[in-house]
């Protein structure tokens, strides 16, 4: 018995060694802030859609503070504090008609879209939102201040909690057609 303990504390022993041996991902010429960061299960990043190949971003989503411990809204739901980061976005006019990039959350069933603002390429924006799963959406807009999207959709991501709804049965994913 002793001599299965040694070999499981030396197996661990030695990868203890060589995980503190690796590289981390440090900013620097191919490697940004943005793209060093780690996934958390507050954070996730926003990916290019479309013509705008080398834009990404960040969402940060952390639990507003509490002296209770946990933020909640009056129906119960967490509320947190947004923060998202855009980089790499071309100038808005390439693109359309549109003057500026705003950015939505909207549920994975997109029966809920609220205007965020607009954002601009490396100024972080902050906001509380108090829904769980959600969808981050940039898109280039001719104003900022408008209910709905209806520009060029260029940046989309997912909190970690969406990605677990399924969409098999959502009009978008399956041509149009309703679940049988």
């Amino acid at each position: 018995m002793t001599r299965r303990l040694q070999f499981v504390f030396g197996a661990l022993a030695l990868s203890v060694g060589v995980a503190r041996s690796l590289p981390a991902a440090v900013p620097g010429p191919r490697c940004s802030a943005l793209d060093a960061a780690k996934p958390e299960p507050h954070r996730f990043a926003l990916v290019p859609a479309g013509r705008t190949a080398l834009a990404s971003g960040l969402v940060n989503m952390i639990p507003a503070w509490s002296p209770f411990g946990l933020s909640v809204n009056n129906d119960g739901s967490f509320v947190y504090d947004l923060t998202i980061t855009v980089k790499g976005l071309p100038d808005p006019a390439t693109l359309g008609p549109y003057k500026t990039y705003v950015a939505w959350a909207a549920t994975p069933s997109l029966d809920r879209i609220q205007n965020l603002g607009p954002v601009v390429n490396g100024k972080p924006i902050q906001l509380p939102l108090d829904w769980n799963k959600i969808m981050i959406l940039v898109s280039a807009e001719p104003v900022a201040a408008t209910p709905k999207w209806t520009g060029a959709v260029v940046l989309t991501g997912r909190s970690p909690s969406a990605l677990l709804q399924s969409f098999a049965g959502h009009e978008l994913f399956n041509t149009g057609n309703p679940v049988c």
